[in-house]
């Protein structure tokens, strides 16, 4: 990706995962244990050094709920995503694909 200037989006990095939880107390221990010595800067949100964070949110299913990218250039990315017709939510520091344009995916740029 750095290569290519991170593609027509200019990606940089994965910023955050979000991970929707049934039980959130249990999910929450099993993955204080699973990141130790990582301590959460917040109740069910892990900054791991390098990576992508890692955010636990309530969900009637376990499952990755989104995927948080960093871009060089947000409005680089939201014009090529509007070319495209894959343009959805916008707000100042964020702008989301359509998931109906990527098979129900929710990828939020920032």
């Amino acid at each position: 990706l750095r290569a290519a200037q991170g593609g027509a989006l200019g990606l940089e990095s994965v910023q955050e995962i979000v991970v929707g939880v049934k039980d959130y107390e249990k999910a929450n221990r099993n993955w204080e244990k699973l990141l130790s010595p990582v301590q959460p800067v917040a109740p069910g949100l892990w900054e791991i050094a390098d990576g992508p964070a890692v955010r636990l949110v309530h969900d009637e299913k376990d499952a990755i709920q989104a995927l948080v990218f960093k871009v060089s250039d947000l409005e680089r990315a939201r014009t090529f995503l509007r070319e495209k017709d894959m343009l959805d939510s916008t707000r100042s520091e964020q702008t989301r694909i359509d998931p109906a344009k990527i098979y129900g995916l929710d990828i939020r740029l920032v």
